[in-house]
């Protein structure tokens, strides 16, 4: 008789193929006398081997009672490399915190009865008392809400488990007025991501990410809808049409599991790290790339092996932390307390105080490097050129044959470039573009108040 051919299906099942019949012996998953469907001996006349290898693997999965996420690894050169290493730290605000401005709620949405006029927004939420969340800062000094993960395009990804079950997804809720959390991060492609509306009303939820991913959807009272997503190089944010007011949550699909977001003191933890030397970014949405001492633009290079690297308390400035050429946040009766925007009634009223401090802040030396021509590649495909060129007193400004929304201003601030006048004050609140690390411009920030949206738009040079 010829020798059995021996197949390893899965770590938990081996089957020996003999002749016209096979039979099935269990590995540590199948202990004796488990009752299993895989159990027995079956004819082969009309079956091959491979698809009894697809229908035993099946059987395999359905019966096995633990989940293989229970013992992920890496595949690293073919062989098996347990990921060890753990880095912690805590980032801490070194100064005084400032206190956290009150949101009012305020919108056009409403009834009326009679003559009185009754904003329905208000009367529901201002009960939360609903303050600021883009800067948290713990009693202790820690800094809620930064992220930091591994940048490294070379890091090796474990592979997506094989499990019975799909893993609880990353869920974002409206609830009582904010989006929470407010920061959420998770392994895009082995979690889905729900949204929820834990309200008693109808909200929607508005995603048009700075890469691949856009979602406009709408939810009904206490409903919930998942969504497959794409790994995301950068944060972006989420928000909603409907709620005007309300404070956008910041949103990571990340393309691996080595990722962190700071606690209500500060802390962070990075478990099961792949040793090597990998870079890390830490991130923060008020000024993007954290830029402080032993992280230049928010990068710092660190070696994992098998042992605990504490970093200490990394210590920020509030300079840092409080974007150049914004003004402070106004007082809760006349707008949002985040709203670096003009007032809406008096737009050019507006655009004449914030672009004066965007104005004073613009870093004039490093602005001679981005004149030039550029082309601008929209969401939906559109491509645009512009021409960037420095104005008489040292700002940027763009322009273009075709009158398009963006153009207007610019200061170079933080690797940020931030409008300081738009050609059409009526039309458009502010425009944010953010240097990445390929040399080009990568719009953030687009409140205009008609046309398309164009968040996610690129501005890349023309090499001449």
């Amino acid at each position: 008789m010829a020798a059995p051919r021996r197949f390893v299906v899965h770590q938990s099942v081996e089957f020996v193929v003999k002749s016209r019949f096979t039979r099935l012996t269990t590995g540590k998953w199948f202990r004796m006398g488990t009752p299993s469907v895989c159990s027995g001996t079956y004819a082969l006349e009309d079956i091959t081997v491979k698809r009894l290898l697809h229908s035993l693997l099946l059987l395999a999965l359905l019966a096995s009672p633990v989940l293989a996420e229970d013992r992920v690894e890496n595949q690293v050169g073919g062989s098996e490399t347990p990921r060890t290493g753990k880095l912690t730290g805590r980032f801490v605000f070194d100064g005084e915190p400032p206190p956290r401005a009150p949101i009012r709620v305020s919108t056009e949405r409403g009834t009326r009865a009679g003559d009185d006029y009754q904003d329905l927004d208000a009367q529901r939420f201002a009960k939360f008392k609903l303050t600021d969340e883009t800067l948290i800062v713990g009693p202790d000094r820690g800094i809620q809400n930064i992220l930091i993960w591994i940048f490294d395009k070379s890091v090796p990804v474990p592979p997506v488990p094989l499990v019975r079950r799909l893993p609880q997804p990353a869920t974002l809720t409206f609830d009582q007025g904010r989006l929470q959390p407010h920061v959420l991060a998770w392994w895009a492609g082995h979690r889905a991501l729900e949204l929820k509306n834990a309200d008693e009303y109808v909200t929607n939820f508005r995603w048009d990410s700075i890469g691949a991913n856009t979602i406009n959807q709408s939810l009904g009272p206490n409903h919930s809808e998942k969504f497959q997503t794409l790994p995301e190089r950068m944060p972006s944010r989420m928000k909603s049409d409907i709620y005007a007011w309300l404070q956008p949550a910041i949103v990571f699909p990340c393309a691996h599991p080595y990722f962190a977001v700071t606690d209500a003191e500060g802390y962070f933890t990075m478990s099961d790290l792949p040793a090597g030397e990998w870079e890390f970014r830490i991130w923060h949405e008020r000024c993007g790339w954290i830029n402080t001492a032993g992280w230049p633009k928010g990068r710092s290079k660190h070696r994992i092996g098998d042992k605990v690297l504490d970093l200490g308390s990394i210590k920020i400035k509030p300079e840092v932390l409080q974007i150049k050429g914004e003004p402070p946040a106004a007082p809760a009766s006349t707008t949002s307390a985040t709203s670096a925007r003009p007032a809406a009634d008096s737009p050019r009223k507006g655009w004449k105080e914030l672009g004066e401090q965007r104005r004073t802040a613009h870093e004039r030396d490093g602005g001679k490097e981005w004149v030039g021509t550029w082309i601008m590649h929209l969401p939906a495909g559109f491509e645009h050129q512009i021409r960037i060129v420095e104005t008489e007193c040292g700002i940027l400004k763009f322009a273009a044959d075709k009158n398009l929304n963006s153009l207007g201003t610019y200061a170079l601030i933080k690797n940020q470039l931030l409008l300081v006048k738009p050609n059409d004050a009526s039309d458009t609140d502010d425009f944010i573009w953010q240097l990445n690390d390929e040399g080009q411009f990568v719009l953030i920030t687009d409140k205009n108040r008609a046309g398309a949206r164009y968040i996610g738009a690129v501005l890349e040079k023309v090499k001449q």
